[in-house]
């Protein structure tokens, strides 16, 4: 998926996760930045193009990159925040990091999740990179999960994941 999507499911699955709970804007910070945490390989552009080209969704992309991008990712937001719950945060962490995974996969770029266990690829192929409408769930939900009482919240982030899962399943029903 392109960052636009992750930024807005990012936000999204954070606002609706920590809305009402205690420490709510640390638990927004570690789903939005576990969500985004993955795409972290995007500063070996910055170095050599081809090193990125080579490498993005190698390392980053893994559920062991995932697992060692959310304990510094937990750790910062726990020093920063000054919040005790390191294991809290990590699991809000890792939850983003999934998100952003189990997104790729849907689409067709390769995705290798279970590296250096495994170089089996898990890119689905069932949507683009830039579909339009998992930003429009995510910026819609996350708009109503903000002004409606925080009772809705969570039914809310439900509804819109099981519509974006939803859309996966029809994709998936007629990719076939």
């Amino acid at each position: 998926m392109d960052v636009a999507t992750h930024v807005t499911i990012g936000a999204f699955a954070g606002i609706g996760f920590g809305k009402g709970k205690r420490g709510s804007a640390a638990i927004w910070v570690a789903v939005f930045l576990g969500s985004m945490a993955p795409d972290i390989d995007a500063l070996l552009h910055l170095i050599n193009p081809d090193l990125y080209s080579a490498s993005h969704r190698m390392y980053t992309h893994t559920l062991l990159g995932v697992a060692i991008l959310s304990a510094v990712t937990a750790g910062l937001i726990t020093f920063l925040s000054r919040q005790p719950g390191f294991f809290r945060l990590y699991f809000y962490v890792v939850l983003g990091g999934l998100i952003h995974l189990g997104l790729d996969a849907l689409t067709n770029y390769p995705l290798y999740p279970l590296v250096p266990f495994s170089a089996e690829n898990y890119a689905l192929g069932l949507v683009g990179r830039h579909d339009p409408f998992f930003k429009a769930v995510a910026l819609i939900g996350g708009g109503l999960i903000l002004i409606l009482p925080r009772l809705f919240a969570r039914p809310l982030l439900l509804l819109g994941l099981v519509v974006m899962v939803g859309r996966a399943a029809v994709a998936f029903f007629f990719h076939r």
